[in-house]
Protein backbone atom coordinates (compact mmCIF):
# COMPACT_ATOMS: atom_id res chain seq x y z
CA UNK A 1 0.00 0.00 0.00
CA UNK A 2 1.38 3.47 -1.06
CA UNK A 3 0.45 6.87 0.08
CA UNK A 4 1.70 8.17 -3.35
CA UNK A 5 1.92 6.55 -6.55
CA UNK A 6 4.98 8.97 -7.79
CA UNK A 7 6.34 6.98 -4.90
CA UNK A 8 6.96 3.78 -6.64
CA UNK A 9 10.15 3.84 -8.41
CA UNK A 10 8.89 -0.10 -10.59
CA UNK A 11 7.29 -0.88 -13.32
CA UNK A 12 3.77 -0.67 -12.52
CA UNK A 13 1.65 -3.70 -14.03
CA UNK A 14 -1.36 -4.47 -12.55
CA UNK A 15 -3.15 -1.56 -9.86
CA UNK A 16 -5.66 -3.55 -7.83
CA UNK A 17 -8.34 -1.40 -5.84
CA UNK A 18 -11.56 -2.84 -3.58
CA UNK A 19 -15.12 -1.34 -3.41
CA UNK A 20 -18.05 -2.30 -2.13
CA UNK A 21 -19.07 -5.26 -3.86
CA UNK A 22 -22.87 -2.96 -4.76
CA UNK A 23 -20.26 -0.28 -6.40
CA UNK A 24 -18.29 -2.83 -8.57
CA UNK A 25 -20.16 -2.63 -11.96
CA UNK A 26 -20.73 0.76 -11.56
CA UNK A 27 -17.24 1.28 -10.89
CA UNK A 28 -16.30 -0.90 -13.87
CA UNK A 29 -18.15 1.08 -16.03
CA UNK A 30 -16.99 4.46 -15.28
CA UNK A 31 -13.13 3.10 -15.35
CA UNK A 32 -13.84 1.09 -18.76
CA UNK A 33 -15.27 4.69 -20.37
CA UNK A 34 -12.22 6.94 -19.45
CA UNK A 35 -9.48 4.12 -19.57
CA UNK A 36 -10.80 1.34 -21.26
CA UNK A 37 -8.67 2.54 -24.44
CA UNK A 38 -5.39 2.21 -23.04
CA UNK A 39 -5.31 -0.08 -20.27
CA UNK A 40 -8.00 -3.64 -19.61
CA UNK A 41 -10.56 -3.04 -16.44
CA UNK A 42 -11.53 -6.50 -14.84
CA UNK A 43 -13.55 -7.82 -11.52
CA UNK A 44 -11.35 -10.24 -9.42
CA UNK A 45 -14.34 -11.16 -7.07
CA UNK A 46 -15.15 -9.84 -3.37
CA UNK A 47 -15.47 -5.81 -4.23
CA UNK A 48 -11.94 -6.08 -5.89
CA UNK A 49 -11.06 -4.20 -9.50
CA UNK A 50 -7.81 -4.99 -11.62
CA UNK A 51 -6.55 -2.17 -13.35
CA UNK A 52 -4.16 -4.24 -15.91
CA UNK A 53 -1.62 -3.52 -18.68
CA UNK A 54 -3.60 -4.90 -21.96
CA UNK A 55 -1.43 -7.81 -22.26
CA UNK A 56 -1.07 -8.86 -18.20
CA UNK A 57 -3.53 -11.08 -17.18
CA UNK A 58 -3.80 -15.07 -16.03
CA UNK A 59 -4.57 -16.26 -19.84
CA UNK A 60 -0.52 -14.94 -20.24
CA UNK A 61 0.80 -16.47 -17.33
CA UNK A 62 -0.62 -19.87 -18.51
CA UNK A 63 0.22 -19.90 -21.77
CA UNK A 64 4.04 -18.91 -20.54
CA UNK A 65 4.25 -22.09 -18.13
CA UNK A 66 3.10 -24.20 -20.78
CA UNK A 67 5.68 -23.09 -23.23
CA UNK A 68 7.93 -23.31 -20.85
CA UNK A 69 7.67 -26.95 -19.31
CA UNK A 70 6.16 -27.58 -23.21
CA UNK A 71 2.47 -29.10 -22.35
CA UNK A 72 -0.67 -28.29 -24.19
CA UNK A 73 -3.68 -27.02 -23.32
CA UNK A 74 -5.21 -30.17 -22.85
CA UNK A 75 -2.66 -31.08 -20.55
CA UNK A 76 -4.14 -28.02 -18.16
CA UNK A 77 -6.68 -27.13 -16.47
CA UNK A 78 -7.92 -23.89 -14.85
CA UNK A 79 -10.77 -23.16 -12.06
CA UNK A 80 -12.37 -19.58 -11.73
CA UNK A 81 -15.37 -17.67 -10.19
CA UNK A 82 -14.60 -13.97 -11.46
CA UNK A 83 -14.13 -12.08 -14.92
CA UNK A 84 -9.99 -11.67 -13.86
CA UNK A 85 -10.17 -15.40 -14.62
CA UNK A 86 -11.85 -15.24 -18.36
CA UNK A 87 -8.23 -15.44 -20.16
CA UNK A 88 -6.38 -18.14 -18.55
CA UNK A 89 -9.56 -20.46 -18.94
CA UNK A 90 -9.59 -19.60 -22.42
CA UNK A 91 -6.11 -20.97 -22.23
CA UNK A 92 -7.01 -24.73 -21.27
CA UNK A 93 -9.30 -27.40 -22.70
CA UNK A 94 -10.20 -28.12 -18.66
CA UNK A 95 -11.82 -24.93 -17.83
CA UNK A 96 -14.11 -25.11 -14.40
CA UNK A 97 -16.43 -22.60 -12.81
CA UNK A 98 -17.11 -22.75 -9.80
CA UNK A 99 -21.26 -22.88 -9.06
CA UNK A 100 -21.08 -19.15 -8.06
CA UNK A 101 -18.68 -17.55 -10.50
CA UNK A 102 -20.17 -15.07 -12.82
CA UNK A 103 -21.95 -15.91 -15.52
CA UNK A 104 -19.08 -14.32 -17.76
CA UNK A 105 -17.08 -16.87 -16.12
CA UNK A 106 -19.52 -19.71 -16.45
CA UNK A 107 -20.19 -19.06 -20.23
CA UNK A 108 -16.25 -19.83 -21.06
CA UNK A 109 -15.68 -22.54 -18.66
CA UNK A 110 -16.09 -26.08 -20.04
CA UNK A 111 -17.18 -27.78 -16.76
CA UNK A 112 -18.83 -26.56 -13.27
CA UNK A 113 -18.38 -27.28 -10.00
CA UNK A 114 -19.55 -26.79 -7.05
CA UNK A 115 -18.82 -23.70 -5.33
CA UNK A 116 -15.70 -22.33 -3.36
CA UNK A 117 -17.06 -23.13 0.02
CA UNK A 118 -17.06 -26.77 -0.34
CA UNK A 119 -14.60 -29.35 -1.19
CA UNK A 120 -15.20 -29.54 -5.22
CA UNK A 121 -12.23 -27.87 -5.78
CA UNK A 122 -9.56 -30.11 -4.09
CA UNK A 123 -12.22 -33.14 -5.34
CA UNK A 124 -11.88 -32.30 -8.85
CA UNK A 125 -8.07 -31.81 -8.53
CA UNK A 126 -7.80 -35.39 -7.13
CA UNK A 127 -9.91 -36.29 -9.84
CA UNK A 128 -7.85 -35.19 -12.48
CA UNK A 129 -4.35 -36.04 -11.36
CA UNK A 130 -5.77 -39.99 -10.47
CA UNK A 131 -6.08 -40.13 -6.81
Amino acid sequence: EVNNLHEIEDEILSFTTIFQITEVSEVLDYLEKRIGKHLSVVGSGFGFVDILLPDVHKGVGMKLLQERWNISMDECAAFGDSPNDIEMLKQVTHGYAMANAEPSVKAVAKYEIADHNSTSLLDTIEQLIGL
